[in-house]
């Protein structure tokens, strides 16, 4: 045993120098550089907002303050003093905990989506969930892990306290921290365990390590669920310190495999696969008896599966009496509108770009109404959500609200109005009317008191929007008259979690958890008698209703997805509300007693704090991370120190470099200055260069490979311009950039040498490079884009004088295609490279210069310098099997793939040529090791060199062979 973990520790300590990467020349989350920045000091936090947000932020600030003892209590540690940035410019409903640097960020816009907000405020979701995240990792600052920090920084923290536990602790207590503390966490929801619990009922239990790291093979929902059934299964078990304690032993010996499992059968009597086996028996019978003698509505399934691949109909739509629309997206498909007819066939109508979900469709006089995310070109913390609509007679798609804030689309009967939510930059939300001719606001309801509404829906007359509404008391289900703006409460604010309200003449349908499990509600706005429409044994989600009133259709939800139903339009069948028998399983209510906090959110204090101002670039001598941070970009290897201000405006690294294609390292230094609108760039570098070349030995007249080496130190100064042009199904960039770089050349060892190069001399040489993707999509199973397109293009030449002449050009274009099977690839890869070398006679003029190859030479062979090269490659990707086979706690297959290739080069430098040819297969793996979630690229290459009359093995990691 002793020699067993002696052997895994020093695997696991050599695992968590591998894993801590970063990016050169990274693209930073910046807001537009006119943004001005307050701050608010707190006794624990800095508030940091733009100018103008300042009541937002007093309230968040409030906040913080007002759950920073619950929300530490039961982990036992009250986090240092934190840096929270208020993020108003994007439309992406969000928040995150990071180190590296330490931060938390708030994107204040709210989802639309009621199964994940509940009938929470979106504020006191956030600082609920986030701050135990905080706590979380401030937890993680003990015994060794607190040594590592101190040799490594914050990268090092963060990786060994993600050894050391699982992620879906993180996320499992996070969750069970908001379910406790607020009237509507998602562990009161039952769409949050819908997929995880029809999984155990109808498949039984995945072994843990499926159910932990996921799979290719079925739908696994993610740590978020796992989480919280393992965490709130080991409190209700052991008491409310049992994580506090759990915690203290794994985050001390972090490098220790499988202290986890040791700590959790210390402190509960049960290691961690006993204690998953538990849990999942006691949910099993726990569900089973919510199920037990059940009425289940008889429904008709409209949808025909082709295969058992998960896949959702999500969001039907009547077209007509043949057809209706949905959404289809799944671990095999990508996000489509697909028609489906009366006999279950499938036609491709659209494939929307980045969907931003409400969880509702609607379609209109064949015309469809969405919500996609836009992004501004320069500034990543700025986004939009605009209006799509897609004319089905004329296979035409526009958008509403270009830079909009817009959410939740409905268009009126006549598609001629769309009702949809806007949310400003001051966190103000307002039920507005697009014209769908202009994109034109035609019309803003008032709100008083500023409640947050949500997925609106019009009336069949085109008077009246019914919608949600959040406040305070929590959630109502409102109708306004359009034309007079009178608001009426069809049913008042409560904490019942009613969802996608669906009028109908005399009826509004709408989602509720009632009875424990989601079914279809109907109210009569007339009588306000509420009735249960159905009785699905999973959940049954998003009425509509068909043009004659005839047929209810709506999502049943089954183990490989949302399947479309339908049931007659029959009110005899309906039960009332008040004959509803209460199934809920409250598996939450014992950390809610545990917490006895369940009421901290109404008494937050209303303290107003001082406001000053607050520098963007201040605290740019920030370094979060010191150790061996390495990072592989193209044919380089970096470690070193990294510091970042907490708004990423300045990223500044430190450290070494080495590059694989020529086997020498330099030391080096990087500064970028992101808050302009060009990205502006400093580097400096002092190091070793090489070049491998193939030359006649004048000794035994032999081409002979010889390596020649020289230093260089220098600096380089430029600027970058990088654009996200995403607006429809394939993700988009557009990036440019040019430097000026001044460099110190000597020392060369060039005995055989034909380039006759200075032995000192300076280097001034300009660089320009340009670069373009264009790739769709891809799903879960995709293992490229089946169609995309790249582009790049780098000159570096030297016109600003210097002691040495050179040039190089490299060029490449990439494209992907679909292939003869689903998630198969084709890849053409081609380009050029040409480095200037000018002879006189039989050697090279000197001062001549070689730049370094942007290029990985055909596979098989060694790299070689040419004054022309041209390449051209092919890979046929495909996957093999999903295997889902774990070898104990080490090794997690998920995943074999193969890919057949061929690459062709054709070198020239003056009279000497060669051409390059190669075949082969690389068939590799996706894997967890050690049961860390990232997973894995290991594979084998087998190259096959007909030129050498060679065949060449090679081990490959992420597709680059060692």
């Amino acid at each position: 045993m002793r020699i067993r973990k002696s052997l895994f520790t020093t695997f696991y300590f050599l695992l968590g120098i591998i894993f801590i990467t970063r990016g050169q020349g990274v693209i930073l989350e910046n807001n537009p550089a006119y943004l001005k920045w307050k701050q608010i000091n707190t006794p624990h936090f800095k508030v940091i907002f733009p100018n103008g947000y300042d009541e937002n932020a007093q309230r968040v600030a409030n906040l913080m303050e007002g759950i920073y003892e619950p929300g530490s209590k039961t982990l036992d540690k009250r986090p240092r003093k934190l840096s929270l940035i208020l993020q108003n410019q994007t439309s992406i409903p969000n928040g995150f905990v990071s180190l590296g640097p330490r931060r938390s960020e708030f994107f204040t816009t709210p989802p639309q989506d009621y199964n994940f907000l509940g009938t929470n405020d979106w504020f006191d979701l956030l600082a609920v969930h986030e701050f135990r995240h905080v706590v979380q990792f401030d937890k993680s600052l003990t015994g060794f892990n607190k040594f590592f920090y101190i040799l490594f920084g914050q990268a090092a923290q963060s990786l060994w306290a993600n050894l050391s536990v699982p992620d879906w602790f993180w996320e499992g207590d996070a969750v069970g921290i908001e379910t406790a503390l607020t009237p509507s966490g998602r562990g009161r929801i039952p769409r949050f365990d819908l997929v995880f619990r029809t999984n155990l009922l109808e498949r039984g239990a995945f072994d843990y390590n499926k159910q932990h790291l996921r799979s290719f093979k079925h739908f696994v929902p993610d740590h978020y669920r796992l989480g919280y059934f393992m965490t709130t299964h080991v409190r209700n078990k052991h008491g409310a310190e049992s994580w506090s304690k759990i915690t203290d032993k794994a985050f001390g010996l972090p490098f220790i495999p499988f202290t986890f499992s040791d700590a959790l059968k210390k402190v509960s009597g049960k290691n961690l696969l006993q204690t998953y086996d538990d849990m999942m028996t006691e949910m099993t019978g726990l569900w089973q008896q919510q199920l037990a003698d059940l009425p289940l509505t008889s429904m008709t399934t409209v949808n025909q599966r082709k295969h058992s691949a998960y896949t959702s109909y999500n969001f039907p739509q009547v077209l007509n009496s043949r057809e209706i629309l949905v959404m289809r997206s799944g671990i095999g498909d990508i996000a489509e509108l697909v028609k489906l007819d009366d006999q279950g066939d499938e036609t491709v109508i659209f494939t929307p770009g980045i969907v931003n979900s409400a969880s509702m469709l609607s379609v209109q006089n064949d015309v469809v109404a969405w919500n996609e995310f836009e992004f501004d070109p320069r500034w990543g913390a700025k986004s939009y959500s605009v209006v799509k609509l897609y004319d089905l007679k004329n296979n035409k798609h526009r958008r509403l609200g270009s830079k909009g804030r817009y959410a939740a689309a409905a268009l009126s009967p006549d598609a001629a109005r769309v009702a949809t939510v806007l949310t400003t930059e001051a966190n103000e939300y307002f039920l507005v009317v697009l014209d769908t001719g202009t994109g034109k606001e035609i019309k803003r309801f008032p709100n008083q008191d500023n409640h947050f509404f949500s997925m609106p829906r019009w009336t069949n007359d085109g008077k009246g929007i019914v919608a949600l509404k959040s406040g305070d008391e929590g959630k109502a289900l409102v109708l306004v008259d359009v034309e007079s703006e009178k608001e009426t409460v069809i049913i008042p604010a409560s904490d019942e979690n009613i969802g996608h309200p669906v009028p109908y003449n005399q009826y509004i349908f709408y989602n509720s958890p009632y009875s424990g499990i989601d079914n279809i509600y109907a109210i009569n706005i007339k009588s306000l008698q509420r009735y249960q429409v159905t009785s699905a044994k999973h959940g049954a989600y998003n009425p509509t209703i068909d043009q004659v009133g005839n047929t209810i259709y709506f999502n049943d939800f089954q183990k490989d997805g949302f399947n479309v139903a339908k049931i007659p339009f029959d009110t005899t069948l309906w039960k009332p509300i008040t004959q509803v028998e209460d199934r809920t399983v409250r598996y939450y209510e014992k950390i809610v007693e545990q917490e006895n906090n369940h009421h901290v959110l109404d008494n937050i204090s209303n303290q107003q704090y001082e406001v000053t101002n607050y520098a963007k670039a201040r605290g740019f001598l920030n370094p979060h991370t010191w150790g061996p941070e390495i990072n592989s970009t193209s044919s380089t290897i970096f470690a070193g120190l990294e510091m970042r201000d907490v708004l990423s405006t300045i990223s500044t690294t430190l450290g070494y470099g080495y590059d694989v294609n020529e086997e020498v390292g330099s030391a080096i230094l990087n500064v970028s200055y992101q808050g302009l609108y060009p990205i502006l760039d400093f580097e400096f570098r002092l190091g070793n260069r090489s070049t491998f070349e193939n030359l006649r030995n004048p000794e035994t007249n032999a081409i002979e490979r010889f390596n020649f080496r020289w230093k260089e130190q220098g600096a380089n100064v430029g600027f970058r311009l990088p654009f996200t042009l995403t607006r429809s199904k394939y993700l988009t960039n557009l990036s440019y950039g040019s430097n000026i770089g001044i460099t110190k050349v000597t020392d060369f060892n060039q005995t055989l040498r034909p380039l006759d190069q200075l032995s000192d001399g300076t280097l001034r040489s300009l660089e320009h490079s340009l670069r373009f993707n264009r790739l769709l999509k891809r799903s879960q199973r995709d293992i490229n884009s089946k169609w995309g397109q790249t582009f790049f293009l780098n000159y570096q030449h030297t016109p600003i004088g210097g002691d040495f002449n050179g040039k190089y050009l490299a060029t490449q274009a990439e494209l992907f295609f679909p292939a003869l099977a689903k998630h198969h690839s084709l890849r053409l890869r081609g380009g050029y490279q040409y480095q200037e070398i000018i002879f006189q006679g039989p050697d090279a003029v000197e001062g001549t210069y070689l730049f370094p190859s942007y290029f990985f030479f055909p596979r098989g062979y060694s790299s070689t310098t040419f004054q022309n090269f041209y390449h051209l490659k092919a890979d046929y990707t495909l996957p093999l099997i999903y295997p889902d086979l774990a070898l104990g706690p080490f090794l997690n297959f998920q995943r074999i793939k193969a890919n057949l290739f061929y690459d062709y080069g054709y070198g020239k430098i003056r009279n000497f040529n060669n051409a390059f040819n190669s075949f082969g297969v690389e068939l590799s793996t996706d894997l967890n090791i050690l049961r860390f979630n990232q997973l894995i690229d290991l594979g084998v290459r087998l190259s096959v060199v007909p030129e050498l009359n060679d065949v060449k093995i090679e081990f490959t990691v992420a597709n680059l062979g060692f």
